[in-house]
């Protein structure tokens, strides 16, 4: 049976500290910028100790034109993770930005920018 994991940040030496399961850790996430391609250091970092590993995931590629949402593909970053190491900790960086067909349809909610040099904005925001 797994044991169950607890996290929590307490002051460690005067500053604060991410403990896991009763133990200080250094807090720094191996981060991958795509999983399929680093799963072999995913595996390599673990051996090492290193469980704490952090991915993005798009929620607007979750997004279906029907209103719901298929969280296949943050399943699927999941599985590479904890395929690559059964003990690893994910800290996912989450993408809010929309898909193209939800931008299309709902172009005054853009997030518009401007240049301040020369007051511009962009067409849109990505």
């Amino acid at each position: 049976m797994a044991q169950a994991l607890s996290t929590e940040v307490r002051e460690h030496n005067g500053a604060p500290a991410l403990f896991i399961n009763g133990k200080p850790d250094a807090g720094l996430p191996f981060y991958v910028t795509a999983a399929a391609k680093n799963r072999e250091e995913v595996t390599d970092f673990g051996k090492e100790g290193v469980h704490l590993v952090s991915g993005s995931v798009s929620l607007g590629r979750c997004m279906t034109q029907g209103g719901g949402c298929d969280f296949a593909p943050i399943d699927a970053l999941m599985k590479t993770f904890l395929d690559a190491n059964p003990q690893a900790l994910v800290l996912p960086r989450v993408d809010l930005t929309p898909p193209d067909w939800w931008m299309e349809k709902h172009p005054d909610a853009w997030m518009r920018h401007y240049d301040p040099a020369t007051g511009l904005a962009p067409e849109h925001y990505p």
